[in-house]
């Protein structure tokens, strides 16, 4: 309801608001559930592609932390939370998880683990005062707390200088992978087959520091450049 109801305007009901809700609510449990599920490993090491992830993922919870802050500051509460709902669906569980996600039955490395709780964290603090009960049910079962410890009294996240870069040249990263998916979808050709991707452009000229990401989230067997 507070999704859809911008200040100065009436909100008409309709049952498909509190159900959308309730979809919310899940994502965060499923997402809840998937990543301490993971058995973790202290001696494998970080992969590549998640060390790019989590970098990423910072960036974009600092970039998002600063827009929510604006947004309480000026009372427009439906805007801070489709903020908050886009960060946590779109960016955390729709790519964030997917590229740190290990193999099925592997174990997760302990650097990626870590950094995962610390963001989980983050996301259900910024949550809370939208959604109060599955959060703080949450909040606890993510780490230890004291007795009389609660992320109603806890701190908000705090606004940090943003590197501006990071954010921006990981969305051609995201229109890679998803071009990708289609030329699959389109070809027929199954998510677990590998295929080789050529890319038309020189060696030097390119971004490369994407790339293993991009070689993760597309299972590819090969990359290489071709003018």
């Amino acid at each position: 309801m507070l999704l859809c109801s911008p200040a100065g305007n009436d909100l008409l009901y309709d049952d498909s608001l509190p159900e959308q809700g309730r979809n919310f609510a899940n994502k965060i449990w499923n997402a809840f559930r998937l990543v301490k599920s993971w058995r973790v490993d202290n001696e494998i090491p970080q992969p590549e592609s998640s060390a790019i992830a989590v970098k990423w993922i910072n960036e974009v919870l600092k970039k998002s932390t600063a827009e929510i802050d604006a947004d309480f500051r000026k009372f427009r509460i439906s805007n801070a939370l489709m903020d908050v709902y886009k960060l946590f669906w779109d960016e955390f569980s729709g790519w964030y998880l997917e590229i740190i996600k290990p193999e099925y039955g592997k174990p997760v490395d302990r650097l990626t683990y870590e950094a995962t709780i610390t963001v989980f964290d983050n996301l259900v603090r910024l949550i809370h005062p939208f959604m109060p009960f599955i959060t703080e049910e949450i909040w606890h079962m993510i780490g230890e707390r004291k007795d009389g410890e609660s992320i109603m009294i806890s701190r908000m996240p705090q606004s940090k200088k943003i590197q501006q870069g990071t954010c921006a040249d990981f969305e051609p990263v995201k229109e890679t992978i998803t071009a990708l998916r289609s030329v699959r979808l389109e070809k027929q050709i199954p998510a677990r087959d590998p295929i080789e991707l050529v890319i038309r452009a020189e060696k030097n000229s390119f971004n490369q520091e994407f790339l293993p990401v991009i070689v993760k989230m597309a299972n590819l067997s090969g990359l290489r450049f071709c003018k």
